[in-house]
C-alpha cells in the first residue's frame, strides 16, 4: 500500500531530482518522473530514464546546477587529474575544513543534499584554497598529474593555456570575462611567487590537529 501510494511516487522522485538535476527542480519534471513510477510499479530504473531524457534536465537553468559537497569536490579533483592517494589522512582534512566532517552530521538522514548548505564565506575560501593546494601539490600524501586535464599536452603559452583550461573546466559558460580579468595577471613578473606564497598560506593549520 505505501509502495503504490502516489506520496510515495513524488516523495521518491524529489528525492532523484534534486540529486541529479537540481535544489529546486521543475514540478513539470518531478511530475513525469512520479508518473513513470507509479505506472512502472517503482521501477527506477525507468524513472531515472524518464529523468535524462526529458527537456527539463537538459535546460539551461538545470546543467551544472548542482553543488558538489566538499567530499565530491576533493575526490572528483584528485580522480580528475589522475591522482595518487598514498596517505588519506590530509585529504580528510581538507573535506572537513570545507565543512564535511565526516560521520559528525548529526541527523541520521547525512548531509543536506542542496548546494545553500556548502556556499557560504568561509566554505568557498577554503574550496579555493583546496584547489591551490593541490594544483601546486601541497597536500602530503597526494599526487597528481596536472597534464591529465588536457591528455598530456601543454599548451604552447599561458595566454593558451587560459582559454584550454577555461574549456575543460568551464564547459558551455562565457570564458571571455573571465579571461579578460585573468589576462593582467599573465604578465606580472611576481605571478609564480604570489601563487607560491597563497599556496603556502592555504596549507597552513593542515596538520594531524586540524579539522
Amino acid at each position: 500500500m505505501l509502495a503504490h501510494h502516489p506520496s510515495t511516487a513524488a516523495f521518491i522522485t524529489r528525492k532523484i531530482a534534486v540529486r541529479f538535476v537540481s535544489d529546486n527542480p521543475p514540478q513539470s519534471l518531478l511530475d513525469k518522473m512520479a508518473k513513470t513510477f507509479r505506472e512502472k510499479n517503482g521501477d527506477i530504473r525507468q524513472v531515472l530514464i524518464t529523468m535524462v531524457t526529458a527537456p527539463e534536465f537538459w535546460s539551461a537553468e538545470a546543467v551544472r546546477e548542482k553543488t558538489k559537497s566538499p567530499f565530491e569536490l576533493a575526490i572528483g579533483a584528485v580522480r580528475s587529474l589522475h591522482g595518487t592517494i598514498e596517505q588519506p589522512f590530509q585529504l580528510y582534512n581538507w573535506v572537513s575544513r570545507m565543512g564535511e566532517k565526516k560521520y559528525y552530521y548529526q541527523a541520521p538522514t547525512g548531509f543536506p543534499d542542496k548546494g545553500a548548505y556548502w556556499i557560504n564565506t568561509g566554505s568557498l575560501l577554503n574550496r579555493m584554497n583546496f584547489g591551490l593546494a593541490l594544483a601546486t601539490g601541497r597536500i602530503p600524501g597526494v599526487r597528481i598529474d596536472l597534464g591529465a586535464l588536457n591528455n598530456g599536452h601543454e599548451p604552447e603559452s599561458a595566454q593558451a593555456a587560459l582559454v584550454t583550461y577555461g574549456r575543460i573546466i568551464l564547459p558551455e559558460r562565457d570564458l571571455e570575462p573571465t579571461i579578460r580579468r585573468l589576462t593582467p595577471m599573465l604578465t606580472d613578473p611576481a605571478l609564480a611567487q604570489k601563487v607560491d606564497e597563497a599556496s603556502s598560506k592555504a596549507t597552513c593549520g593542515t596538520g594531524r590537529g586540524a579539522g
